[in-house]
Formats: structure tokens, C-alpha cells, sequence
């Protein structure tokens, strides 16, 4: 196996006589700090949870570097293929890396911190391929992950397998879904104008979830006019996930 590295958020004023929620992070480096970030920005989700006192526990999970692409796609990428094998993209772990995450991971800090780790107190987020993985783990653990965070969702990777399998999953409608896409996204060029494939990915996904049964109030999308595929675009709208993650379950 390999080794990773986690990064373990507090909220402030941690106290072990409390339990707190928990949110997992995919690309757990661009998270916290931009020293950090592959590309200098992060998400500064420790300022917006320290300026807000969320009561959360948030789990970074750095992703694998050059095997990144690998680790986070469920399926095999069925994308251009000389354009894959430029960026050794030839291996389908993502399903690995989330039973990984589930069996391994999840056990491991319910036992070290004082979590909830119930259903409902449990998030999973992510961005682009990690917006595919948080996609995959909502539909494939529905009774582990109540909130899941999908931001600029990458399914072009494969959208055929992904979206067939998300649509032959059996849905929790108790799940709460929160999908963001920029109307300028752009990211690996595999394709002319993968801003309208980032459109039409989650155009595709948004339509498969509430063919699921997903309603308004369980289903949250936003649209960010003249956003691109980058951290600063995705720390403006992470404060619209963790509000709905900090809501009080009825």
C-alpha cells in the first residue's frame, strides 16, 4: 500500500466532553493552507470555519500526487487515450481509495476524536476528479455520507460508467447533494471547449439525481457566472456546503 497524509482540522474551542460532525476532503492539500495548495491558492476552509464557529471536524486527505488521476477515478478514463497515457492515466483505483475511506479511515478518527459518526453527521467533498469520487461515494456508501459536496464535477473522465452508475444505485432521499459548476471552467485540455462539457457533466448528473427522486430541498445547485476550474472559485461557495452540513437535522 502506499501512504498518505491527513490533515485533521479542530474546530475551536475542541472539547472532548462534545461531539462534532465530520466533512472529508478530497485534495486535501489545497484545503487550509495556500503555502500548501498545488497551485498556490486554497480553499481557506479553516478561516471560513473559524470566522463562522462551525462545530466541525474536517478531515483533508492529500491526494497521490502524480497517481492522483488514478486514485480518483472509479472506472477506467475512456477520454482520449494518447491524451490519458500523457498523464499516466491508465488505472481505475478510485473504488480502493474509497473503501479505503470508509474502512480504514472513518474508523480511524471516529476512535481518535470525539465525532458524531452517524449518518447524519457525516460529509464528504470534493472538486473536479474529487467532485467525481464524492459523486461515486454518495451513490455507493448513501448510508455513510448524509451531505455530499460536488464541485465542478470531472465525469466527462467517463460519463458514460459514472452516470449509469450512479443512476442504478439505490438512493437515500435522506441524502442531502450540493453541486456547483463556473460557467468558465477549464481544466486538462482534453477537449475544445471544456467549459460546455463541465456544463453538460453536471447538467447530466443534476438530471440523474432527481430522476432518483432527489427533491429542491435535498438537492442544492448553484451556477457561478464567469467562474473557472480553481480553488478561488470553489472557496466562495464552500460557506453554501458547510452552512448546509451545519444544519440542525430534524
Amino acid at each position: 500500500g502506499n501512504k498518505r497524509r491527513v490533515d485533521v482540522y479542530l474546530p475551536n474551542g475542541y472539547n472532548t466532553s462534545k461531539k462534532y460532525k465530520v466533512i472529508y476532503f478530497h485534495d486535501g492539500q489545497n484545503l487550509f493552507f495556500d503555502s500548501e495548495a498545488t497551485y498556490g491558492t486554497s480553499w481557506k476552509i479553516k478561516d471560513i470555519c473559524d470566522e463562522h464557529s462551525y462545530p466541525f471536524i474536517i478531515v483533508g486527505i492529500y491526494n497521490g500526487n502524480e497517481e492522483r488521476l488514478n486514485e480518483y477515478a472509479p472506472f477506467l478514463v475512456d477520454a482520449d487515450p494518447k491524451e490519458a497515457k500523457k498523464y499516466n492515466w491508465t488505472k481505475a483505483l478510485g473504488q480502493l481509495y474509497a473503501s479505503w475511506i470508509v474502512e480504514t479511515l472513518k474508523p480511524y478518527i471516529d476512535s481518535h476524536y470525539s465525532t458524531l459518526s452517524d449518518f447524519s453527521s457525516t460529509a464528504i467533498c470534493g472538486s473536479s476528479m474529487g467532485g467525481v469520487m464524492s459523486s461515486f461515494m454518495g451513490a455507493k456508501y448513501s448510508n455513510v455520507f448524509k451531505y455530499v459536496g460536488v464541485f465542478s464535477l470531472a465525469s466527462w473522465y467517463n460519463e458514460k460508467e459514472h452516470l449509469n452508475y450512479i443512476a442504478q444505485s439505490k438512493p437515500n432521499l435522506n441524502q442531502c447533494y450540493f453541486v456547483y459548476v463556473g460557467t468558465e471552467e477549464n481544466s486538462i485540455p482534453f477537449y475544445e471547449g471544456m467549459n460546455k462539457i463541465y456544463l453538460s457533466c453536471t447538467s447530466s448528473y443534476l438530471h440523474t439525481l432527481e430522476k432518483l427522486g432527489f427533491d429542491n430541498e435535498h438537492l442544492m445547485f448553484v451556477l457561478g457566472q464567469g467562474e473557472e476550474h480553481n480553488e478561488a472559485s470553489w472557496s466562495h461557495h464552500i460557506n453554501n456546503f458547510l452552512k448546509l452540513v451545519n444544519k440542525i437535522s430534524r
